[in-house]
């Protein structure tokens, strides 16, 4: 007892209480905070790990995937798409007149006795023509009266069925030595490209390119 006292100083008694102090005021402070007043901003961080959580809550952690389920109901048609329009036919080719299984060219004077011909082939576009899907018969190339000018009213060619236009249709064409008049006719099953007048001279050219007209009657012999 002697010696113990012989050790009690103040400075020992000091620090003494002062330790039993804090440790009591540690001690109520954990097991003494009002509850809910401990929230996520108190924890630190990695604080709580996963051995302190009950086994509920670990069990809610989301797993792998499972596996893909079954392909749902199709759903209602959608609106129609816009409306496609068909590409038009192609148009057929060229009928060249004087060759074979087409239009021979007709006589354009019988004293002599000679034929139109085409105007220089090779340099000037033939005689031919064709009709397109919508039923328009066109015309092209260039021809003479070989070796004399052509006598009025002589037709050029004949026009084939499905060719021919509706009534008499006029048309006024360039040629040598001023214009010319041309005119296509209908004659029931056939029908003539007839040379009207005009003033080419002797081997003089007359011009059919540009002339077109609408096929007749429609729905009979491939006319549209």
């Amino acid at each position: 007892m002697r010696s113990l006292r012989r050790h009690l100083t103040y400075a020992n008694v000091t620090v003494t209480i002062a330790l039993f102090v804090a440790l009591g005021g540690t001690s109520y402070a954990a097991f003494s905070l009002p509850a809910g007043s401990v929230g996520t901003k108190q924890l630190k961080n990695g604080a709580v790990t996963k051995a302190k959580l009950a086994r509920g809550v670990v069990n809610l952690e989301p797993g792998a995937p499972g596996p893909q389920g079954p392909i749902g109901l199709q759903g209602p048609p959608g609106p129609p798409g816009p409306a496609t329009v068909a590409a038009p036919a192609r148009p057929e080719p060229w009928h060249e007149v004087g060759t074979n299984g087409n239009p021979a060219f007709g006589l354009c004077n019988v004293v002599p006795d000679v034929a139109f011909k085409n105007t220089r082939p090779g340099t000037d576009a033939t005689v031919a023509f064709y009709r397109d899907p919508f039923g328009v018969v066109h015309l092209k190339g260039s021809f003479e009266c070989p070796g004399t000018a052509p006598t009025d009213g002589y037709f050029i060619f004949h026009l084939p069925a499905g060719y021919l236009p509706a009534g008499l249709q006029w048309f006024s064409v360039s040629a040598d030595n001023g214009p010319a008049t041309i005119v296509a006719e209908s004659l029931g099953t056939s029908g003539d490209l007839v040379y009207v007048n005009g003033n080419p001279g002797a081997d003089g050219r007359v011009s059919l390119d540009g002339i077109t007209w609408r096929c007749s009657p429609s729905g009979m012999d491939g006319c549209p």
